[in-house]
């Protein structure tokens, strides 16, 4: 399973954002760089997610396949992150799902840099 996640986080994205790390979630402290549209970015702000494991995050956008920062992070299911952020940002949810997200076994990768414990 691991291998599985980390094949797909290369194939699918590369999205940077701060976080703190919880007892196995985090908590999304500054917008992800990615390339969603920033008021959907913004909408991931404040949203505590389990996360499955840490590595190295691609560098192409899970949107556009443009080149993105990378760098070290957590991984999150996006079905699950998706389900959670419809909580806090019903709008922000149905942008990802009219974008095709949740992907079968989608990964979102959120950056751990700088680490905060």
């Amino acid at each position: 399973m691991m291998r599985t996640i980390a094949v797909l986080l290369l194939l699918l994205f590369g999205s940077v954002a701060v976080a703190r790390v919880e007892s196995g979630y985090v908590t999304i402290e500054e917008v992800p760089v990615g390339d969603a549209p920033a008021w959907v970015r913004e909408m991931w702000i404040g949203v505590r997610l389990p996360y499955e494991m840490e590595g190295a995050c691609s560098n192409v956008g899970i949107v556009t396949q443009r080149q993105m920062p990378h760098g070290h992070g957590i991984y999150v299911l996006q079905e699950t992150a998706l389900d959670i952020l419809r909580a806090s940002s019903p709008k922000a949810a149905k942008w990802w799902n009219d974008h095709g997200f949740p992907q079968p076994n989608g990964i979102f990768c959120f950056a751990r840099q700088p680490y905060v414990s």
